[in-house]
């Protein structure tokens, strides 16, 4: 496989799983406010929302470094 399109997979994942965590936590955003104050946040209750929020968030932390590091031996390969 070549480096540069396993960087650009990478890139894909990392994109596309951002956004979907983006998605899920707007989705589950409140704003409540109040006379003496406000609270705002995000209300994930079920666990499976927890681990899809945990999933998401480790794919793209995950794919990221996979296309740092991809993107550094192609720097250095030339």
């Amino acid at each position: 496989m070549n480096l540069s399109f396993a960087k650009r997979v990478a890139d894909i994942i990392t994109i596309v799983s951002f956004i979907a965590l983006l998605v899920l936590l707007s989705i589950n955003f409140y704003f409540n406010m109040q006379t003496n104050g406000f609270s705002a946040g995000f209300k994930i209750e079920s666990t499976t929302n927890i681990i899809f929020v945990s999933l998401l968030f480790a794919t793209c932390l995950i794919s990221d470094i996979i296309s740092t590091v991809l993107k550094r031996k192609l720097k250095y390969k030339h």
